[in-house]
């Protein structure tokens, strides 16, 4: 339950982040947002329209989140540590979390009969605090009983924030 709640949190917080976007990208701010994330979702390509990495020192966890042109898509991917490595989506319970709401399809991972997937972080800057990687998943929900489908999940120069 905790970790709903996590997920809702920072959603809401990815939802602020996203309605001051034009602030972020201020030329007097000498910043940018970068990179990109795609995926297909039951063979149809997704690509998010904005997107920002948190990592929580005090947790040790690592959250991606994005959202499409409409504020109703979105994908919120949770595990445990940081860095280059492999971390497998798992069943209730499990701190490896894929959350999604992408054209009509709507589940999570841990809420899935043998959820199969995983998120494989293939580069993590540390200096420049920011991650690349890809991700997949193949699962039946528990709450709507269809099969879901997520291939070629990719995330190239997410930034991430300490907090």
């Amino acid at each position: 339950m905790k970790k709903i709640a996590l997920i809702v949190q920072l959603f809401a917080l990815m939802l602020v982040l996203i309605s001051c976007k034009k602030d972020a990208t201020d030329a007097n701010l000498g910043s940018s947002i970068t990179g990109s994330l795609s995926v297909k979702v039951q063979g149809t390509l997704w690509t998010a329209a904005s997107h920002s990495g948190f990592y929580d020192v005090g947790k040790n966890a690592s959250t991606i989140m994005s959202s499409g042109i409409y504020a109703t898509e979105n994908i919120t991917i949770v595990f445990g540590g940081r860095g280059i490595g492999t971390y497998k989506f798992g069943s209730y319970g499990s701190s490896n979390v894929m959350s999604l709401t992408v054209g009509g399809s709507s589940f999570q991972t841990n809420l899935c009969d043998n959820p199969d997937g995983e998120i494989v972080i293939t580069k993590y800057d540390e200096a420049k605090k920011k991650m690349s990687g890809t991700f997949k998943f193949q699962g039946k929900s528990m709450v709507d009983h269809k099969d879901y489908t997520i291939t070629e999940g990719k995330f190239d120069d997410i930034s991430l924030t300490l907090i």
